[in-house]
């Protein structure tokens, strides 16, 4: 498996003028198709919950992208996938079933409804140490996955964290931008107002 092969791809569709949606479709796609999976999910947190910005699945199943998890849902999710990393520094990728447990990250989610899978792997996304979210990689089938797959989503894991932390930074320096441009206008405004 070729990690710089896929990130690589990423990059062009950012270069491409495809933005953060239209990355992400792209590499839940192409990392179903590589890993051989069912279906590919990304969850990132927005608020106080994990939202599914971008799913892609081989059968055409319900698709899951734009669903917001509650914040007492998206609580259990989350620390149900940060326990399994014994500090906030590692990577962060994991493969289900392991041979102590049968528990998904789901198990105590309503979500688990609208997934059917046999096992899956999975790394989180983190950006200046905090935690982003994860992209879950799912097969219908009961498999064991290899140590290249695991290494290969490692590496893609880090450098999807790169992107979307980029993109949301200048995302949310835009915003500000155009704060400060309504602050200054209406600061002139006051002031237009006040020497007349």
């Amino acid at each position: 498996m070729e990690s710089a092969s896929l990130i690589n791809q990423f990059l062009l569709v950012l270069r491409n003028g495809g933005g953060m949606q239209a990355m992400l479709e792209f590499a839940c796609k192409s990392l179903t198709e590589t890993f051989q999976a069912s279906s590919t999910i990304v969850w990132l947190v927005v608020g106080d919950g994990l939202r599914a910005v971008e799913s892609f699945s081989i059968n055409n199943e319900e698709q899951l992208s734009g669903l917001t998890l509650s914040g007492i849902e998206s609580m259990t999710i989350v620390m149900a996938f940060l326990s399994r990393f014994p500090n906030e520094n590692g990577t962060g990728v994991f493969a289900l079933p392991e041979e102590s447990s049968e528990k998904t990250i789901y198990s105590n989610s309503e979500v688990v409804d609208k997934m059917a899978f046999q096992s899956q792997i999975l790394a989180q996304l983190r950006w200046r140490g905090i935690f982003a979210g994860f992209i879950d990689i799912q097969s219908d089938q009961a498999r064991v996955w290899s140590d290249a797959e695991l290494k290969c989503l490692q590496e893609v894991s880090v450098a999807l964290s790169v992107l979307v932390g980029q993109i949301r930074d200048a995302s949310q320096l835009a915003a500000d931008l155009c704060e400060l441009k309504a602050a200054q206008v209406a600061g002139a405004v006051v002031t237009s107002a006040d020497l007349t």
